[in-house]
């Protein structure tokens, strides 16, 4: 590559970031943190030989944590006048409370009716999002979706007191996400944004030391409050 060559190329990288800028183009990160009810989940616990329990789990409230990087679009339009894509990463946990389950009895589940439920369940996401955002009053109503992975992982699980050692516990599972809320800017530079989003995944499986595999689901409710920074 000769000298004028390289004299372009430099010129087109140093020009390149004020002409996107130019164009609308912010960059942005969002903080959040949430409290999150994790809904409650049908599951089947089977040992591969024709028995089969089918039950229910319910879980206490819990707690979890976002944070993403993307870059926005000044549309110059009213509605959705910032259109964003982002990168996020995500941390949630609830601890589990009450089973409830039917007749069949198998190794280290138990027999029918309700019994405590103890342990934790969390999922860890990577997650890529649309955000749009469009001005109210004061401040910016957005909504938001996404897709991408988590890992659903149980830990400390035992049913009426009695440990039950897994020998899977965590699978990698696809996800999704849906939200909406309202950001207020608190600085020339940042908003607080208060809001809800709804996350699920497909169905993961966990397997007991005994072979035993159980089949649950993961979604949770999630209300937000975070800071927006650009």
């Amino acid at each position: 590559m000769n000298s004028r060559y390289m004299s372009l190329v430099i010129a087109g990288l140093i020009g390149a970031p004020g002409l996107a800028f130019a164009g609308g183009l912010l960059p942005y990160g969002v903080i959040s943190g949430y409290g999150t009810w994790l809904q409650d989940a049908d599951g089947r616990a089977s040992n591969g030989l024709g028995n089969a329990v089918d039950y229910s789990t319910e879980s206490d409230l819990g707690w979890g944590v976002t944070g993403a990087a993307g870059l926005g679009l000044d549309t110059g339009q009213q509605v959705c006048n910032t259109l964003g894509g982002e990168i996020e990463g995500g941390y949630r946990t609830n601890g589990l409370d009450e089973i409830d389950f039917d007749t069949v009895t198998l190794t280290n589940v138990g027999t029918a009716g309700t019994a405590d439920l103890d342990g934790d369940v969390s999922a860890l996401s990577v997650m890529a999002n649309v955000r749009c955002e469009t001005p109210v009053f004061n401040g910016k109503f957005y909504v938001l979706g996404g897709g991408g992975g988590a890992n659903i992982s149980l830990d400390d699980f035992s049913i009426g007191g009695t440990s039950v050692p897994l020998s899977d516990d965590d699978e990698w599972v696809g996800a999704y996400q849906i939200g909406a809320g309202w950001a207020f800017p608190v600085n020339p530079n940042a908003d607080l944004t208060v809001g809800y989003r709804y996350f699920g995944t497909g169905d993961p499986e966990f397997t007991g030391s005994t072979g035993v595999k159980f089949d649950t689901e993961y979604a949770t409710h999630n209300f937000e409050v975070g800071i927006k920074f650009f």
